[in-house]
């Protein structure tokens, strides 16, 4: 990716376990991962962390704002 060029968004649910936060380790170099889930990340996680609670829908609404 050419510099000053922006990366692709990937938006990713579940991002705190240990597949996602992996899973968000192998797209950083090409992406720019945003992660939701109901608790942080409990190491450093290469992601935009949005607390979010996909089962109500006031939760997905603020998170998507």
């Amino acid at each position: 990716m050419a510099s000053g060029e922006r990366k692709p968004v990937v938006l990713m649910t579940g991002s705190s376990g240990l597949i996602g936060t992996r899973v968000a380790q192998a797209l950083e170099e090409r992406y720019q991962v945003v992660g939701l889930d109901v608790k942080p990340p409990d190491e450093e996680a290469p992601l935009d962390f949005i607390e979010c609670d996909l089962t109500r829908d006031e939760s997905v609404a603020h998170a998507l704002e």
